[in-house]
């Protein structure tokens, strides 16, 4: 348990994915084993019996049995589920290697070498259509990012092994046709996995993600009519064309310099197992970590640019002006390397995302499409145009369209990177809707529209309410004019200062984010805590609400509000879609402060990926209590001090904290108040002795025990369900600063003709009315239902139970109004349904 929770930790792998992650990496091993043995059979053998000039018409069948094959599987797509779908694409190539060695036992010839030649392609193609598609299903976007490469790892791994040992299965078998043998039980075996993974996650798999009338039904043509789609599918032709072109002078120079079967055999399993153990470096220590800190379009250029790097500088040797065919092997033998490497570790992970954008019903069937049929085709036509070039003999022409084809590929990746933020905000749009425009909700519309229909007593209220946030209104916009009248706005700052400040406010607000997490994680086993843990809580989901502030100040405030719209919206994907749209948008320096922050990872995750920037000393629950009580207003507020103050008793161990004692002489009433009830609780005497020493003013509140103290009250009214959202210092403010009263049962509540001047609460118990005979039921403002025009109540409330209330004056509930209209909203709909009930 202890290893798998490291090996959790060390790959980023969160609850709920490592059984998922486990059996695709299997699935991806087996894979890996099925690659090495049976291409290093294909390509000797090919190279043994037909040399280098059969390499372009292999190449153009190779593509003409990749289009029919993928032409076969989007045919099925359309008939079959999904599951099933994914099994027949197995067994294909399975039955297909099963076939090959029959014929090779009974029918050899150099047919058999070219047909298993031209199957390379297909068979790559449909096994790694079952890993993507898999991958796409079961995961999200970024989820996908995150664990592509750690799970197509497998196939770097069992590569290694099995390329390795070709030269000794070659000794032990003495034949190098036996390789069949070991890559067909290697697929018989992924294909099982397949079936285990269809049984395990039926209800995933199976789940249509779009209905009948939504699904994806458009042909070959409909992948040109999109600006998007069509950048998809040329860097697919440009990738391929790549691809082939550096396979073929690759192959063209070994085979120049080798002829053996058997050597080419060793010699072609022994360079790919080099290959392999340069990419499994790559991936485990590099790939990841690069990716997640450049991003997409890093994933996407890096293997064109190293490319760039070693096929120029063959092409222009290779134009024969100067001796230099060793170096031009050595170039060409790089750029084989280059390209394997790169492909699995960066190209692979990020045009998988490329889909991810689209619509879920598009996604699959485009998928298919272009690996089904475009690719084909572009395999097709790098080998018509390689027999083309064959045709003149010159190697050098090759190596020069080469190069044309990668400046091509680096190109078009910049084009399709930026179509690829324009898709990602037309997805965020259109998952938001126009709610990312909505304005505020305000108080007095709120409040004249409930006056508009209502009737009676409570249209009186209203309408007083609505005179009085009005009256707040002009008042302010009079105080704004006339504190300075002749003072000239301050000139703007400087662009270096604008784009400076806001940065450096997302550093500490990510900073008392950080501090607040580990105040979560050291509190995490301790009794009695739940209330500033909840508190330290909702102090993160303040900083995430104040990062999106701050990016607003940074980017293009419009982009912002959809992401954060979309991160808030309580859809899944859309808050994936939104950090996918932050991941292209921010700098690389702020993801690595940001993306903890507002990621969905576990808190271990979260503190180890900001160690670096913020890190966060371990504590104990005492200690970490004590850190809190002590901290600056910045990091906790009164009521998270408060709630220290209160768990800090419980698990002290009956010690009293000098802590405990410093609050004593504190100005704020609810933290004097709340460290008198904690050491009242361990030791009565201690706390007689401490007050001698403080102001007579201090002690009126602590010298003897309140039914209901401060703490209690602050939690009353963030326990009701009108002044949700409220922030904690309002809360707390509204707690000290407003009178609290308790009503026996039976006792009245407010008689009838009192003057009503305040809003009354009622935060605990039932409320009848004299008149209808109706219970109300708390919460509720009670003047909603008892406000005359004289002010006066005109009947009597009693308390059909014990009631709290708190007795809020009529200026303060107009400011709270004003200044939070969802609270006023809430009133409104309360006194609303209210009016609605009938008797108890």
């Amino acid at each position: 348990m202890k290893l798998r929770q490291t090996l959790y930790e060390a790959f980023n792998i969160r609850d709920g994915e490592g059984a998922t992650v486990a059996q695709l990496g299997v699935y991806s091993f087996l894979v890996g084993i099925f690659q090495a043995y049976y291409i290093s059979l294909t390509n000797a053998s090919f190279l043994a019996e037909f040399g280098v000039d059969y390499l372009p018409r292999g190449y153009l069948i190779t593509g003409v049995v990749g289009y029919l094959v993928g032409f076969w599987l989007s045919r099925l797509q359309s008939r079959m589920a999904f599951t099933s779908l994914l099994s027949v694409a197995l067994v294909f190539p399975l039955c297909l290697v099963c076939l090959f060695r029959l014929c090779a036992w009974l029918a050899p010839g150099p047919w058999l070498t070219f047909l298993m030649f031209v199957c390379i392609g297909p068979f790559i193609s449909l096994v790694y259509f079952v890993f993507r598609a898999l991958i796409g299903r079961l995961f999200n976007l970024r989820q996908s990012k995150r664990l592509f490469g750690l799970i197509s790892s497998g196939d770097v791994l069992s590569a290694i092994i099995g390329f390795f040992s070709v030269p000794i299965v070659i000794v032990l078998l003495g034949d190098v046709i036996e390789l069949l043998l070991f890559a067909g039980g290697a697929l018989g075996l992924g294909w099982l996995v397949v079936l285990r993974i269809n049984r395990e996650y039926a209800e995933v798999l199976s789940a249509d993600p779009v209905s009948d009338e939504d699904a994806d039904t458009g042909g070959f043509t409909e992948l040109f009519r999109d600006r998007y789609l069509l950048l998809i599918v040329v860097l697919a032709t440009t990738v391929v064309l790549g691809f082939y072109y550096v396979d073929y002078v690759f192959l063209a120079q070994v085979r120049e310099r080798f002829s053996d079967l058997e050597f080419l055999t060793r010699f072609i399993s022994v360079l790919y197992g080099i290959i392999r153990v340069v990419e499994l470096f790559v991936k485990t220590l590099l790939s990841g970590r690069l990716l997640n800190n450049y991003g997409l379009r890093f994933g996407l250029l890096a293997l064109p640019a190293l490319l760039c790097l070693t096929i120029i500088p063959a092409a222009i040797l290779s134009l024969g002006l100067v001796e230099s065919g060793q170096v031009v092997f050595l170039l060409v033998v790089l750029s084989k390397l280059i390209e394997r490497v790169s492909v699995k570790a960066f190209h692979d992970p990020s045009f998988n995302v490329l889909y991810q954008p689209l619509p879920g019903a598009q996604r699959l069937g485009v998928q298919t499409r272009v690996e089904g049929l475009v690719q084909p085709l572009a395999i097709g036509l790098a080998g018509g145009t390689l027999w083309l070039f064959s045709l003149y003999g010159s190697f050098g022409l090759v190596m020069v369209v080469l190069a044309l084809i990668v400046i091509g590929w680096a190109a078009v990746t910049l084009a399709l990177h930026h179509q690829y933020k324009v898709s990602l905000l037309e997805n965020l749009s259109q998952r938001v809707g126009t709610t990312s425009h909505a304005q505020r909700p305000d108080a007095s519309h709120i409040v004249r529209e409930a006056r508009d229909g209502a009737e009676g007593n409570f249209r009186d209220w209203l309408d007083q309410m609505l005179r009085e946030i009005q009256g707040r209104r002009e008042l302010d916009s009079q105080l704004q004019q006339t504190s300075d009248p002749d003072q000239s706005p301050p000139p703007p700052l400087p662009t270096s200062v604008q784009h400076v400040a806001p940065r450096q406010r997302i550093d500490e607000t990510v900073r008392r984010a950080a501090w607040s997490m580990a105040g979560i994680r050291d509190l995490e086993n301790a009794d009695d805590c739940g209330e500033v843990k909840l508190s330290l809580g909702r102090a993160i989901d303040a900083e995430r609400a104040n990062v999106f502030t701050l990016l607003g100040e940074l980017y293009e405030a419009e982009q912002i509000q959809l992401v954060r719209d979309s991160f808030t919206s309580g859809d899944p994907e859309g808050r994936v879609y939104a950090m996918e749209q932050l991941d292209v948008l921010v700098e690389t320096d702020l993801k690595s402060l940001l993306f903890p922050l507002l990621e969905d990872l576990q808190l271990s995750h979260r503190l180890r990926d900001l160690d670096t920037s913020f890190p966060q000393q371990k504590l104990t629950a005492v200690g970490r209590l004590c850190d809190v009580i002590n901290s600056e207003r910045h990091l906790a507020n009164r009521w998270l001090r408060a709630c220290a103050l209160r768990a800090l008793p419980n698990v002290s161990n009956d010690a009293i904290l000098d802590e405990q004692i410093a609050q004593l002489f504190n100005h704020d009433p609810l933290l004097r108040e709340t460290a008198a009830d904690g050491i009242r609780q361990l030791s009565p005497d201690r706390l007689e002795n401490c007050l001698k020493h403080l102001p007579e003013a201090f002690n009126n509140t602590m010298t003897s025990v309140r039914e209901y103290p401060l703490y209690e009250r602050m939690l009353m009214l963030h326990q009701s369900p009108l002044l949700s959202g409220l922030p904690e210092t309002t809360l707390a403010t509204l707690a000290t600063n407003t009178r609290f009263q308790l009503v026996a049962a039976g006792d009245t509540v407010i008689p009838k003709g009192t003057a009503l001047d305040a809003a009354h609460l009622l935060v605990r118990g039932k409320v009848d009315r004299e008149d209808t005979g109706s219970v109300r039921q708390g919460p509720l403002f009670l003047d909603a239902w008892l406000w005359t025009p004289e002010a006066q109540s005109s009947t009597r409330a009693s308390a059909r139970e014990e009631c709290a209330m708190f007795c809020i004056e009529r200026a303060t509930a107009v400011d709270i109004f004003d200044t939070w209209p969802e609270v006023a909203g809430r009133v409104v709909g309360a006194e609303s349904l209210l009016a609605e009930q009938g008797h108890d």
